[in-house]
């Protein structure tokens, strides 16, 4: 009995070691086929969803493009004399994704720089994130600059070659407006931004010719960093601009607006200088005016170009225009008299007088006195018509054609939208709005 119940415990172990074998064999080709499932599974994500952005990301990682700007144009006077340059500093960049240390190397950076460490860290971490390498941190630095950070980063966990020496950090070469004069001729040259873009006066309404180009260089590498491809893409190098402006006349210009300004204990004044042959204008000056090198020094007090952007109601200086409509027309002759009476004149509800009693005097001494009369009855020999049209002869209404942003063209109204006193206020210089370079250019 024992024999036999040993024998039978054999075969039921035999069965139990085949079963077993089978169970196990299963297990196994479960685990391949989970696992060959999760590989498929896993090729297919990456081959088909997630292709595109992989390739870009292989692509970038082999892809380096660089750009660089060519020198802003220069601006010149009429001289030959630079007004406006471009001159060479270096923009600290940051390469967020080779910076272990984010922390830290924030408030190393920040040091040098003389910012503040979490505003910095910020820009870092959000770079490294997306993995930006190439992040402007600081622009426009001089020799001088670039010398103090780099000194200021050299520790011991900096790496010792390049500069500056700190792990991900690097130079490129880039450009900075210069104005060798300061606020000489400020209303004129304007200035441009950090980006290289013309913000006001010359450097914006010519920003198309003094643009510095940029050179788009893009690059391809191996696994082992070396270049086998290159395309470089450019655009028409930047042009310079020369103005009719003389610096020697701007220099007296602005001088002597400054002195007559304070001198009246006023808040502001304008001067502009035309060549009387030419109508060139040699010189256009602004008070208070602003350094385009200081752009932390502009506001909207000092930018503005009253000039050309001003309208203004002339006064008694108009009268010349009223004297010359008539000349024009050969109603008056200098020598000839007017009578000017008892020095008043009523004109529909009006009254306008004079500072004297003049009577019968020539127009030469009627221009000389400043007669309101004497300026009116001119007028009113000309006629409606006629003296709207000398107006807009003399470029009045219109635009002068300045190549600066703004300017306004004044206020010339029509004829039929005058009133009944209209003319002789025109005459005398009111109910008429001008410019400070549509009054000069009138005259040269």
């Amino acid at each position: 009995m024992a024999k036999k119940n040993l024998n039978a415990k054999k075969k039921k172990t035999a069965a139990e070691l085949r079963q077993t074998a089978f169970i196990r064999f299963m297990i196994v080709i479960a685990v391949f086929v989970v696992w060959f499932g999760g590989v498929g599974a896993r090729l297919v994500y990456l081959q088909i969803a997630q292709h595109e952005p992989l390739k870009e990301k292989a692509a970038s990682q082999r892809r380096d493009v660089r750009k660089s700007r060519l020198p802003r144009g220069t601006i010149y006077d009429r001289n030959g004399r630079a007004l406006a340059i471009s001159v060479s500093v270096k923009t600290l960049y940051a390469d967020a994704t080779a910076i272990d240390d984010i922390a830290k190397a924030s408030e190393d950076i920040a040091k040098a720089l003389k910012t503040k460490p979490a505003e910095l860290r910020k820009v870092l971490e959000e770079a490294k994130e997306l993995g930006r390498k190439a992040v402007p941190i600081a622009k426009g630095l001089d020799a001088t600059e670039v010398e103090a950070i780099d000194r200021a980063l050299d520790t011991p966990n900096v790496r010792k070659a390049g500069t500056p020496k700190y792990e991900g950090l690097f130079w490129r070469d880039s450009q900075k407006r210069s104005y060798p004069h300061g606020p000489l001729a400020a209303h004129v040259i304007g200035f441009s931004d950090a980006e290289g873009v013309g913000q006001a006066g010359i450097e914006q309404s010519q920003n198309d010719v003094l643009y510095g180009a940029v050179i788009r260089r893009e690059q391809e590498r191996d696994r082992l960093g070396r270049v086998y491809d290159e395309v470089v893409t450019e655009k028409a190098p930047p042009g310079d601009v020369v103005l009719t402006i003389d610096n020697s006349a701007q220099y007296f210009a602005e001088t002597a607006l400054a002195a007559a300004v304070k001198n009246a204990n006023a808040k502001a004044g304008m001067a502009v200088i035309i060549a009387n042959k030419t109508g060139e204008v040699l010189a256009l000056a602004n008070y208070p005016t602003f350094d385009p090198s200081k752009l932390e020094s502009i506001d909207d007090n000092n930018l503005r170009n009253a000039a050309i952007q001003n309208m203004y109601s002339p006064g008694s200086v108009f009268k010349l225009i009223t004297y010359s409509a008539a000349r024009e027309r050969d109603l008056i002759r200098p020598q000839n008299h007017i009578d000017l009476g008892a020095g008043t004149i009523e004109i529909g509800s009006r009254r306008f007088r004079d500072s004297g009693r003049y009577g019968s005097v020539s127009y030469s001494k009627a221009m000389a006195v400043s007669s309101n009369v004497g300026a009116i009855r001119t007028a009113m020999r000309v006629g409606k018509k006629d003296f709207h049209q000398s107006i807009l002869d003399f470029g009045f209404g219109t635009a002068t054609g300045i190549e600066l942003p703004a300017e306004t063209a004044g206020v010339v109204r029509s004829p039929e939208r005058w009133y009944g006193d209209s003319l002789a206020s025109m005459a005398i210089g009111y109910e008429i709005g001008v410019s400070a370079l549509q009054m000069a250019t009138a005259f040269a």
